[in-house]
């Protein structure tokens, strides 16, 4: 599994382990009427904050290489508008290689109300070291959920209510197949 480490000071989720992602932005709503995804913002926003946050191409093509997905993660790092990015970069959305997996929908007093989607995809083929954004992550990195939960009881990291539950529940699993199955 891709996963990330929140820089310590941000405001949700501080040093944390987490999935890559974030909020959908009104880009991301535009681009997904523009494609003609009725339900599609969420996913365009999971395929844009991974590529964002780990410079992993999941949910485009052609795949670009590692260098081309990195100078696009610098690009969406500083702002530049998404869709003009894919035409430049000659990508096409792929949505539908993203599995929706498990939504959060905090029912109880919360500081921060949030609903959250998330996804599985297959890692994009090749060997592909996640570089992770500076600022909001200080990590990015592979491993097993069952991995990531050990490490959470080793006092090795630590993770958020949600993703400890997915985890839980992607740990149950031997191979994409299941996953996305469940």
């Amino acid at each position: 599994l891709l996963m990330v480490e929140r820089a310590a000071g941000m405001a949700f989720a501080g040093g944390a382990q987490v999935f890559p992602g974030g909020r959908i932005d009104p880009g991301d709503r535009g681009l997904a009427a523009e494609l003609g995804l009725t339900d599609g913002a969420a996913k365009v926003a999971a395929i844009r904050e991974t590529i964002e946050e780990t410079a992993i191409p999941v949910g485009v093509a052609p795949l670009p290489s590692s260098a081309d997905a990195a100078k696009l993660q610098q690009e969406l790092i500083a702002d530049r508008p998404f869709a003009g990015l894919l035409d430049e970069f000659g990508l096409e959305l792929t949505p539908e290689t993203l599995t929706p997996f498990a939504r959060w929908l905090p029912n109880f007093h919360v500081t921060r109300r949030f609903d959250t989607l998330f996804y599985i995809a297959r890692a994009p083929s090749g060997e592909w070291a996640p570089k992770a954004m500076e600022g909001e992550c200080t990590g990015a990195f592979w491993l097993p959920a069952a991995d990531a939960l050990d490490r959470e009881q080793r006092g090795e990291a630590r993770l958020i209510f949600p993703t400890r539950r997915n985890l839980e529940r992607l740990a149950q699993h031997g191979s994409f197949a299941e996953m996305a199955a469940d």
